[in-house]
């Protein structure tokens, strides 16, 4: 329901004049209904039918991804994506097939056991032909989807053309300088007027201004060190003279932890290393390198997003174990000390056996370690009570690896050793 004309337009004719009377011309309303039609045929997205097929187009440029998901010639959902560095250097194929698997990705829940006709304008994607592994490995992906991949002409495939190619907007906190030519130099002279600056986070005038508030540099100019020499910058139409060390310039006590800040951030996280070689090309204090270290330690940003040196590969599948008395596990366990209240204390110490496949176990005590001892307690507990395995699982104790039982489950019973690995 629209609301009336008057509570659109009332506010309007205060705005001109309390005097003048309000006249709705022909002109008003054809134009008031045009606005309308307008708005009422603006794109809407529709409710997915399950009992239809889903048109997918697909497109990838050099730096984003584009989908389109339709029924019916009435769009359903979009989808659009930055590439990042590495899939930059993608080959055509690997980019195009990748806008695919993406859209797949972000709406499995609709997708997922529906028909699907995927159209692209690469048409070697319809082909049975794998270049590389990873479009083998994409490929394998999307036949979960069992999609229906056909050949479209770029001038057909409109609107994921134009959400690959999409204007990029530049975030105003990390844009650089439109020139990127200036010298340190200039952008410290370009800014000496300001107090809020854009290139670089000192100027002149700053330094200037610190310097003499230093009571340290003081206290050095006054020694007459020649390590320490003033040098004339110019800079805002004015001439400044700093002090400099070994010609650079010498970023007093007051401004040197929003050196490092700036230039931290603004190099997006670097190292220590890089940190420190950026800011020593110009500017000079003592301990530098101690004070970027331990900032760059302290960074949260840094810590988050850290990459860890080591890394932990994934245990092996664990195989289903189904013949019954096929494979024998044995180990020792122990000792372990049992507390009884006003009585001695036990000691448990016990072989175990178990058959992996239907879980039955056998437990015996020992009184040594010895290998002739582990063999014994197998043979009597075992061998002489159940069917024969074909292998014997154990880790590499003395007791397990030493002649005796390895006699026993090869020579005398022609059992196969399994030994784990450490």
């Amino acid at each position: 329901m629209w609301p009336r004309r008057s509570h659109y337009l009332a506010p309007l004719s205060s705005l001109i004049s309390k005097n003048v009377k309000w006249n709705w011309s022909d002109k008003c309303q054809k134009a008031f209904t045009q606005i309308k039609s307008i708005i009422a045929k603006e794109t809407l997205l529709a409710y997915p039918d399950f009992s239809k097929p889903f048109e997918i187009h697909t497109d990838a440029s050099k730096v984003q991804l584009g989908a389109v998901i339709s029924q019916e010639g009435n769009p359903i959902a979009f989808y659009t994506r930055k590439l990042n560095p590495a899939q930059t250097r993608y080959t055509t194929t690997e980019r195009e097939l990748l806008s695919i698997v993406e859209c797949f990705k972000e709406f499995r829940n609709i997708l997922l056991g529906q028909q699907l006709i995927v159209h692209t304008n690469h048409q070697n994607l319809t082909y049975k032909t794998f270049n590389s592994d990873r479009v083998m490995r994409w490929r394998l992906y999307i036949e979960e989807y069992a999609p229906d991949l056909r050949y479209i002409e770029g001038k057909k495939n409109k609107v994921a053309d134009a959400l690959s190619r999409l204007p990029l907007m530049e975030n105003p906190d990390t844009a650089k300088p439109q020139d990127a030519y200036y010298t340190f130099t200039e952008c410290l002279g370009a800014s000496s007027e300001q107090e809020d600056f854009d290139y670089h986070p000192l100027n002149y005038k700053q330094l200037d201004k610190a310097q003499q508030l230093d009571p340290q540099l003081r206290k050095i100019l006054q020694m007459n060190n020649t390590q320490y020499y003033l040098k004339d910058f110019h800079g805002g139409g004015k001439q400044w003279s700093l002090v400099c060390y070994k010609d650079k310039i010498v970023v007093p006590k007051l401004l040197q932890k929003h050196i490092i800040n700036w230039y931290h951030t603004t190099l997006c996280h670097p190292g220590m290393n890089r940190t420190e070689e950026t800011i020593g090309q110009h500017l000079w204090w003592p301990d530098m390198r101690k004070q970027i270290t331990q900032y760059v330690k302290a960074c949260p940003t840094c810590q988050k997003n850290k990459r860890k040196k080591k890394k932990y590969g994934h245990l092996p599948p664990k195989e289903a174990e189904c013949i019954p008395w096929d494979k024998l596990c044995i180990d020792l366990i122990g000792p372990y000390k049992i507390r009884r209240k006003g009585k001695k204390d036990l000691i448990c110490r016990c072989v175990t056996m178990i058959d992996p496949a239907t879980g039955w176990f056998e437990i015996k005590e020992y009184d040594n370690k010895r290998s002739i001892t582990v063999a014994n307690i197998a043979e009597q507990e075992w061998f002489c009570r159940y069917p024969w395995p074909t292998q014997v699982t154990f880790d590499r104790g003395s007791e397990f690896i030493f002649k005796d039982f390895q006699q026993m489950i090869k020579e005398d019973y022609g059992i196969k050793p399994k030994p784990i690995t450490v």
